[in-house]
């Protein structure tokens, strides 16, 4: 196995009143600077990323506890206005009940009918407000 590295051979150039050499060793050195710029600027890349990653965990972090306690908030709060809500509407019923008995039997049954419609569209507020709880 040969491992040697081929070597380049460029002419060279005599160039009046031109350092040759001189111009080959500035260019290398420009051409060495060069690389080295590109590595410090992707380093510099990298640590840039590696701080918002850290500062975006941090963010995301602190947003999953707010979410935590609002949810905690709704939680608690839609059990007290589930309570208050179910508190009305058996109030509602007692009030209906007690017309009832008072006013003829076909307004009897428009008002029963318009409870029982009154019911049906608070039913998903309460689902809702259990599922929340």
């Amino acid at each position: 196995m040969n491992t040697a590295i081929p070597t380049l051979k460029f002419p060279k150039y005599d160039i009046p009143g031109v350092d040759v050499d001189r111009l080959s060793t500035v260019a290398k050195d420009a051409a060495y600077v060069a690389v080295g710029l590109g590595v410090l600027t992707f380093q510099k890349a990298q640590v840039r990323r590696h701080e918002l990653t850290a500062q975006l965990r941090s963010t995301v972090t602190e947003g999953r506890q707010q979410l935590g306690g609002i949810a905690k908030f709704v939680g608690e709060n839609a059990v007290i206005i589930d309570g208050r809500i179910t508190a009305a509407e058996q109030r509602i019923d007692q009030v209906v009940d007690h017309l009832a008995s008072a006013i003829p039997a076909p307004v009897d049954r428009i008002i029963n009918q318009m409870h029982g419609a009154a019911k049906a569209a608070r039913s998903p507020l309460h689902g809702l407000l259990q599922s929340v709880a």
